[in-house]
């Protein structure tokens, strides 16, 4: 028992002297934290102390103010309406000048029409005055009528098509109809000027006549010799009918007028608008097949040279659904001139190599195929941009790069379509900024699916954006959708507009000339020589006509062109000559329909009773 409880003993004489051990090397592990806690202690303050002199030496802090203007929705939008306002400046006034022609040949015929009814009026003892306000009135209120109806459609229809339009490309409130009251009110006077005033004018210059003179028909207009009749050999040789035609052409000079004109008026309407639909559509075909032939762009989540990318290079190659690769830096900038006030945001793309360069943009003078190469001694910049700049080849370009002013030399200008772009060799890059060049994107060519490649390209987490070009494309005809939608209307109004002044201008020369073609019939014409008899006359017109729409057109699809035209897309310079043929064919087929109705009237034209004496 004494040696098992002198074994207890020595035990926790033991226990006890490890617990001594374990307390002094624990002492001096604290003792070590609180120096260490206090040297950190002492670290911070000193840092707190520098960062509050930091502070102290700080300026104050800058405010940036920014309006709606600056959100680009709201600037795009009013940008874009601001073109459909230009536009509605320049066609209302085309429209009108043709209506107003026909509304002014229309009421003078009325009055002339009703030379007897005007005759036997004054001899029974009514004023002039009171003679002219009955036609007044009545084409007071047949304008009246005619302004209501148009104001009711045009304010309901065209608002609803272009606001649908625009809808597509933006996030909208709910059309709100807003009566234009000033654009109405002009509206009105010009119409009511076009048919009552001209009214009023033709009637006073009727009724200064003696009523006997009224009561008679008036005399038809006497022909005479014509310039052609001096070409002997042309006049000689043309058929008879063909010389009858000649001369009621120029017999009736103010008709003859009144029909080219109005018939080149829509005939340069339909060529404007399938001219500003070729200078829209050739954008997507000359920018992403011509000029730009790669696939996709993508967006390197870090910036490097081909050293640092060495890898990414052969894993990209690597994949067989990608047949090429460029690395690439891409920056939007600040370009000036001495022009121009305000920069103009730019993209400036640094190839990989020059050689690679002209695998994927094929840069050249509009109309021309000769391409551009990359130089070490310049830059290429595009058409647009440097019409906005106001800058040629040789001249220099400015631009802000970081916090530096950068000037290039301009070695070429390249057709582009779509946005701003200054391109730059490496070796020049590095001369103009002194940097190394560091690329942040690369573009590819591809025979893949889009999603599919899209989303294993993006597993790689040194890839953080893949734009494909055909999503760019689908983007552009959104934006591009609301003009088209304007074509559309304003080829279908001038094709409307064409056939009322065809129709009418036709029903005018027929209703002048009962008595001539009554006459015709009686010297044994056929209905099909009668029918030529007049129709020979509309389709001279009608070929003065589109020859002189075609030029008028072209120069009304320029100007709409540069009009319409947003700030970082230049539209095609070129009409097709498919949209000449077709625009003469549309103006063609009008006159043809008219034609065919105008022949049936004057079938119907009864040979005894037109050619009653008046007495």
């Amino acid at each position: 028992e004494f040696d098992a409880a002198k074994e207890e003993i020595e035990e926790g004489q033991k226990q006890i002297d490890d617990a001594k051990k374990e307390l002094s090397e624990g002492e001096k592990e604290y003792n070590k934290a609180v120096a260490d806690a206090e040297s950190q202690i002492k670290d911070g303050a000193e840092r707190i102390q520098n960062a509050r002199n930091q502070v102290g030496d700080l300026s104050s802090g800058v405010w940036y103010a920014f309006t709606r203007e600056d959100n680009p929705g709201y600037s795009n939008l009013v940008s874009d309406t601001n073109r459909i306002d230009a536009i509605a400046a320049v066609f209302p006034v085309f429209f009108f000048v043709v209506a107003a022609l026909v509304c002014l040949t229309t009421m003078s015929r009325m009055v002339e029409e009703q030379r007897g009814q005007m005759g036997t009026l004054k001899a029974l003892g009514y004023s002039q005055k009171q003679i002219a306000f009955k036609y007044f009135a009545y084409a007071t209120i047949a304008g009246a009528i005619g302004c209501i109806i148009g104001i009711a459609i045009g304010l309901v229809s065209l608002p609803k098509i272009i606001f649908s339009a625009y809808s597509m490309m933006y996030r909208l409130p709910a059309l709100k109809m807003v009566i234009p009251w000033k654009s109405v009110v002009v509206a009105i006077i010009l119409s009511l000027v076009s048919t009552s005033v001209v009214t009023l004018v033709t009637c006073h210059r009727e009724l200064k006549e003696e009523a006997a003179v009224l009561m008679r028909p008036k005399s038809p207009k006497a022909g005479k010799r014509i310039l052609l009749e001096r070409i002997r050999p042309i006049w000689s040789r043309m058929k008879f009918s063909h010389k009858v035609t000649a001369r009621n052409l120029f017999r009736y000079k103010a008709r003859m007028l009144m029909t080219v004109f109005g018939i080149a008026g829509c005939s340069a309407l339909i060529v404007a608008g399938f001219g500003l639909q070729d200078s829209i559509e050739v954008i997507i075909t000359k920018q992403f097949k011509e000029i730009s032939t790669y696939d996709a762009i993508v967006s390197l989540k870090v910036t490097g040279d081909m050293n640092d990318f060495d890898d990414l290079n052969k894993s990209i190659l690597a994949n067989d659904e990608i047949e090429s690769v460029m690395f690439t830096r891409q920056e939007e900038i600040q370009a000036y001139s001495d022009d121009i006030d305000n920069g103009i945001a730019t993209y400036l793309v640094v190839p990989q190599t020059k050689e690679l360069f002209k695998d994927y943009l094929h840069l050249h003078k509009r109309g021309e195929t000769k391409e551009y190469e990359l130089s070490d001694d310049g830059v290429i910049i595009t058409e647009k941009l440097a019409a906005e700049l106001g800058l040629e080849v040789g001249d220099n370009i400015e631009f802000e790069y970081g916090d530096m002013t950068c000037a290039a030399k301009i070695e070429y200008i390249a057709e582009n379509y779509v946005y701003h772009y200054i391109y730059i060799s490496p070796s020049y890059y590095e001369k103009l900024t002194g940097k190394a060049l560091k690329f942040n994107s690369m573009v590819f060519i591809s025979t893949s699916e889009e999603k599919e490649l899209s989303s294993r390209l993006l597993e790689d987490d040194r890839l953080i954006a893949v734009q494909f070009v055909s999503g760019i494309i689908a983007e552009f005809n959104e934006t591009i959708a609301s003009i088209n939608a304007v074509v559309i209307v304003m080829i279908l109004a001038a094709g409307a507009l064409a056939f009322v002044v065809l129709y009418n201008l036709t029903n005018i020369n027929i209703s002048e000339r009962v008595r001539e073609i009554a006459t015709i019939k009686v010297l044994g014409f056929y209905n099909n020589e009668v029918n030529m008899y007049i129709i020979r006359e509309n389709i001279v017109l009608t070929i003065i006509g589109i020859v002189c729409g075609i030029i008028a057109g072209t120069f009304l699809a320029k100007f709409m062109i540069l009009t319409i035209e947003v700030d970082e897309v230049m539209f095609g310079r070129n009409i097709e000559i498919s949209s000449y043929i077709i625009a003469a064919i549309l103006t063609a087929v009008f006159s043809l329909l008219v034609n065919i109705v105008m022949s049936r009237k004057m079938k119907k034209i009864s040979m005894v009773e037109s050619l009653k004496s008046i007495e």
